[in-house]
């Protein structure tokens, strides 16, 4: 959490002793909406995609761009304090959905 409200994170990726760029978020309000902004590395020409929030609570977000062409929807889920839940959902080629889970749980 910056210090000004907003959030932000780097992904790399470690290939032996070298660090490669993969992802850079960051998440804002804007106009009264809070905003998932992305930058993938090698995707949508180095430019960034914005998600807009339309499911928040205390310990869900779902952010949404269904103009995007993968991902549609990137959604977060709190389950205790030790542990995030994260998905996304996109439209595949054969005209259905694909559901990639990310889950992540505090190294002590």
């Amino acid at each position: 959490k910056n210090p000004d409200g907003t959030y932000a994170s780097v992904v790399y990726v470690l290939n032996g002793k070298d660090t490669a760029f993969q992802e850079r978020a960051k998440i804002y309000e804007e106009q009264g909406k809070w905003i998932f902004e992305n930058m993938v590395s090698g995707q949508n020409d180095g430019k960034a995609v914005k998600f807009t929030a339309g499911i928040l609570t205390e310990k869900t977000v779902q952010f949404s761009n269904q103009a995007h062409d993968f991902p549609n929807d990137i959604n977060y889920t709190l389950p205790d304090n030790n542990t995030v839940n994260a998905f996304i959902v996109g439209k595949n080629k054969q005209g259905g959905q694909d559901t990639i889970p990310f889950n992540y749980k505090r190294v002590k």
